[in-house]
């Protein structure tokens, strides 16, 4: 054994990249269906989303709790559906054998309508894959609306798992109450915990920045900080539209080969502005008087408007 060992050590001096440690974790991970950076550790906190991240948290070290189903809601862009699929990661980590199934409402829609258009007996292939799941993930709920058998559909996969103690978790862009549901779904959806994420503060959006240079870049000390809060100052809303103009931002670094400039900055930022095309709608001015009031433009609609 000493010999064989001795053998490897002079093949691993004189070849560096023959023995390489594979992160088994990581690998698992990537086969998943799930996105492998959406974990808890991935997720930067603020206080718009730290009461999301605690009870998704607590979801995961304890499913099938009394936070049955969570329901996590807000605009888009804002995290629900990493928040869902870090639970996921979690809870596979403890225990690779859990039956995570994660879909999103369209994918649900369409594997209902192709099982049961094919052949009746293919109903049952799409029950087994829905209520056999140990945790169900549901991303974007509000796409059933307008669709009342489907709707049907899922009821009975809800309270078929609901009643056999397994966890749901969904994610939606309102309060359940605002969905046009059948009001028996919209009911089960407030069992467990609905939680809000509100929209990132300026802190917030510059650590969202800070994380994704330590990712991108070998050097993220050089970027000047003014580029950050430049950015995180105009795109205050939507993280996807942050990364987005920041990735943006990066390219324009590569491609020049050379390091982040203001410059550089600002010409990410007007590329993605003038992509915005301003149309004064009843929507548009909504969103305005919201934001300039410090509003949710959910409330503004809303009976305590």
């Amino acid at each position: 054994k000493s010999k064989k060992k001795k053998n490897q050590k002079k093949e691993s001096e004189e070849n560096p990249n023959l023995f390489v440690t594979i992160d088994k974790s990581a690998l698992e991970r990537s086969n998943r269906k799930l996105r492998a950076e959406f974990t808890f550790n991935n997720f930067v906190i603020g206080e718009s989303n730290r009461f999301a991240f605690i009870t998704s948290m607590k979801v995961a070290e304890s499913p099938y709790s009394i936070l049955n189903p969570l329901y996590l809601f807000g605009d888009v862009g804002l995290g629900k559906t990493h928040l869902m699929m870090a639970i996921g990661h979690y809870i596979l980590d403890k225990n690779i054998n859990t039956n995570v199934v994660y879909t999103s409402a369209q994918q649900f829609t369409e594997d209902f309508f192709i099982y049961t258009k094919k052949d009746s007996k293919n109903i049952e292939f799409f029950y087994n894959k829905y209520r056999q799941a140990d945790i169900l993930l549901v991303d974007d709920i509000q796409l059933l609306e307008n669709k009342p058998a489907t709707q049907e559909e899922f009821f009975k996969v809800f309270d078929y798992l609901h009643k056999n103690n397994k966890q749901i978790v969904i994610t939606s862009d309102r309060p359940a109450n605002d969905l046009k549901l059948m009001s028996r779904l919209k009911s089960r959806f407030q069992w467990g915990m609905p939680v809000d994420i509100k929209s990132p503060d300026k802190d917030l959006r510059i650590n969202i920045l800070k994380r994704k240079l330590d990712f991108l870049l070998s050097t993220p000390s050089d970027v000047p900080i003014e580029c950050l809060e430049t950015i995180a100052e105009l795109f205050t809303n939507n993280i996807r539209e942050l990364e987005g103009v920041f990735n943006k931002l990066v390219a324009y670094s590569t491609l020049a080969n050379g390091p982040i400039t203001m410059e550089m900055a600002e010409r990410a930022i007007n590329d993605i502005s003038t992509q915005k095309e301003k149309i004064i709608s009843a929507d548009y001015i909504q969103e305005v008087v919201s934001k300039y009031f410090n509003i949710n433009k959910r409330d503004l609609k809303s009976s305590k408007r």
